[in-house]
């Protein structure tokens, strides 16, 4: 995949479209299904989520369920797809009836019905384009009244011939037609605004349940863009949707997990001793310290992979001992939280009091996930040496290796009572001093430049390029 590429949503199967749901979203789907089932009229839901929440690939998963399963007929509507045309109802009347009648999950029994529907657009959107256009208001008062009369008589016309469609659904299938809409709240304000209008004044027949994917927020937005900063939006919006989900937030861990799964960190770790989580386990704790946004933790993953495929391509930087893979994700997320703290990191002068501030995600103990030149280590032991090298600088990371070592020997040699404290937290001192000297002897047989150096240089420039 390219690095650039898009990565909004997962690829979902007809077959099990819930294969490699890492955000729970089955259940979800299913309540929601059983709710819409059995609805009375019409219906519009609305699934409101930010940003990178996943929308898409949630209304992706459901639409697929609802055909693999067999339990409704459904399509889906790309609203950013269609943005450019003027009348956002044409489009959507085009697509709807052009996939009805190309639809295999609709079989010959529909086609009649599709056709004719597809017949009455076409002798209402000429009217639609002229009303849209300003060409009646040009004509008389006759005109204008006749194709007043023709506008609403072929919209009457094409609701009866949908009703018709949908009435055929029903018996079919016990459940109604479901037609979703993604990506509306990324399309310009008036599209959006007008298209809500269309689904509700063609749309609104029996048997029809609509889902709009919509980010709430910037649909109550671009409303008073076009109606004004005193406008109601909310309650506006009232008038289109019946009800409303919402998404639930991912959880950090989910989230990240979600996102490793649809970039190229992985591939760019393979042929080394890394171990792919190591590094989203950094990725995780350092987003749930900071308390990233979504936007936030697609960044962080973007920028990752940026610096690693940096040291690994050799553009400029040369490879890294791989046991300080996992120093980028925490590098990078506090560059994008607390700049002024990595910044001081990289100050020799600075760097000493900046540390005991930054380092907080040392402190929480973890499986040893990271592959070193003498076997497993820590990750906070990772994490900590890599601020004691920007501490100390190049040409003093053995003389700090050798005071930790001396540190670990004088801890060792203590009975329980001159230390003062359980005999377990002796323990972990005498870990941590021992797997921290451990990896910044490593790091002084690379040498400083070829190692920290190098991460810095990576996490610097990933940092400058924002995924837009």
């Amino acid at each position: 995949m390219s690095l650039l590429e898009k990565r909004t949503s997962v690829q979902v199967s007809l077959d099990d479209p819930f294969d490699g749901d890492k955000l729970g979203r089955k259940k979800p789907v299913q309540r929601l299904t059983h709710l819409l089932k059995d609805v009375d009229g019409p219906f519009v839901l609305s699934v409101n989520g930010g940003w990178g929440t996943g929308k898409t690939t949630f209304i992706d998963m459901w639409e697929k369920y609802l055909r693999g399963e067999g339990i409704a007929r459904s399509l889906t509507f790309n609203a950013w797809d269609n943005d450019f045309v003027e009348d956002p109802g044409i489009a959507f009347i085009d697509e709807i009836t052009e996939a009805l009648s190309e639809s295999e999950q609709f079989d010959r029994s529909f086609e009649n019905a599709a056709q004719q529907l597809k017949r009455t657009f076409e002798k209402l959107a000429p009217v639609l384009v002229e009303a849209l256009t300003g060409g009646l208001v040009r004509e008389g008062t006759e005109e204008v009244v006749k194709a007043f009369k023709d506008q609403k008589d072929a919209i009457k016309e094409f609701r009866e011939e949908l009703e018709e469609l949908s009435t055929e659904v029903l018996e079919e299938t016990s459940a109604p037609l479901f037609l979703f809409v993604d990506e509306l709240d990324r399309c310009r304000p008036d599209f959006a605004v007008q298209l809500l209008e269309r689904v509700k004044h063609l749309f609104d027949v029996e048997g029809i349940v609509f889902v709009l994917a919509v980010d709430f927020e910037q649909l109550q937005s671009s409303i008073r863009s076009l109606y004004g900063a005193e406008m109601d939006a909310n309650g506006y919006l009232r008038r289109f949707i019946d009800l409303r989900y919402r998404l639930p937030r991912p959880e950090d861990g989910q989230y990240i997990s979600l996102l490793f799964s649809t970039s190229d960190i992985i591939e760019k770790l393979q042929g080394t001793a890394t171990r792919p989580g190591s590094v989203k386990e950094a990725a995780a704790r350092s987003a749930d310290h900071y308390g990233l946004s979504l936007r936030a933790k697609q960044q962080l993953v973007l920028r990752v992979e940026l610096a690693l495929r940096q040291i690994k391509a050799g553009q400029g930087l040369h490879n890294i001992p791989d046991f300080l893979h996992p120093s980028v994700p925490f590098l990078i997320s506090l560059r994008m939280e607390r700049n002024e703290y990595f910044e001081a990191l990289r100050s020799d002068d600075e760097a000493g009091e900046t540390r005991s501030k930054v380092e907080h995600l040392k402190r929480t103990a973890t499986r040893p996930v990271v592959r070193g030149a003498d076997g497993d280590v820590r990750l906070d032991h990772v994490l900590e040496a890599v601020l004691i090298g920007l501490d100390v600088g190049p040409g003093k990371i053995k003389s700090r290796a050798a005071e930790m070592r001396n540190e670990l020997e004088d801890t060792s040699n203590m009975s329980a009572q001159e230390w003062g404290g359980s005999s377990s937290e002796k323990t972990k001192s005498e870990d941590r001093l021992e797997g921290v000297s451990a990896i910044l002897n490593e790091i002084e047989s690379f040498g400083w430049h070829q190692t920290i150096g190098r991460v810095i240089d990576s996490v610097e420039l990933a940092g400058q390029i924002d995924a837009g």
